[in-house]
């Protein structure tokens, strides 16, 4: 069997960070640490102006790359030939079989979570045209990491973000014992 993909909420670096959480040494050999597509571009770049900031964007890039972590993305077809339609295709069948990269075919329960606004924070704030530093609209992430938290585990600080999404991990309740495992713990209640 195959490693449980977890997504990692954005506002959950900070915190992993701090505690000086080892992501590879706690997924083992069941768990896959990654972000989405959209999350990664919430990181903050490399050259922010604010020292806590660049030290985030450091552990996450360090402890992505340490779990060789690609970001999920939904699935999509596209021009092969345009530089901007991603790589949410079917991915590349390997000679052993195995098939890398690809992206995910969305849910009829997670787009229905998209599709309804009263599950979820307006797109684009009370405007509708809001925008994050990142060039993402207000509330973008997060539409999308409850999406994906309808089939994937999502671990997030902002629960409130997430009360009409079905599989969200709460970092608020893990007080004691090794990420991992608080991780496992929290996914058993799932079943």
């Amino acid at each position: 069997m195959g490693k449980q993909t977890v997504l990692l909420d954005n506002n959950a670096w900070d915190f992993l960070k701090d505690r000086e959480v080892d992501l590879r040494a706690e997924a083992g050999t069941d768990l896959h640490f990654t972000i989405s597509r959209l999350g990664e571009m919430e990181i903050p770049p490399k050259g922010h102006t604010s020292a806590d900031a660049r030290a985030t964007n450091a552990y996450a890039t360090e402890q992505l790359a340490n779990l060789a972590a690609t970001p999920v993305e939904w699935f999509v077809l596209g021009d092969l030939n345009d530089p901007d339609a991603g790589s949410g295709g079917f991915g590349d069948l390997q000679p052993n079989g195995e098939i890398i990269g690809g992206g995910y075919i969305g849910s009829l329960e997670g787009q229905a979570y998209v599709a309804d606004d009263s599950k979820h924070k307006k797109l684009g704030g009370s405007s509708g045209t809001a925008t994050r530093p990142t060039g993402l609209l207000q509330n973008q992430t997060d539409i999308d990491y409850g999406q994906w938290a309808m089939d994937i585990p999502v671990v997030t600080k902002n629960i409130k973000d997430f009360k009409h999404a079905r599989l969200v991990i709460d970092l608020n309740k893990w007080v004691t014992g090794s990420f991992g495992d608080f991780i496992r713990t929290e996914m058993a209640a799932f079943t």
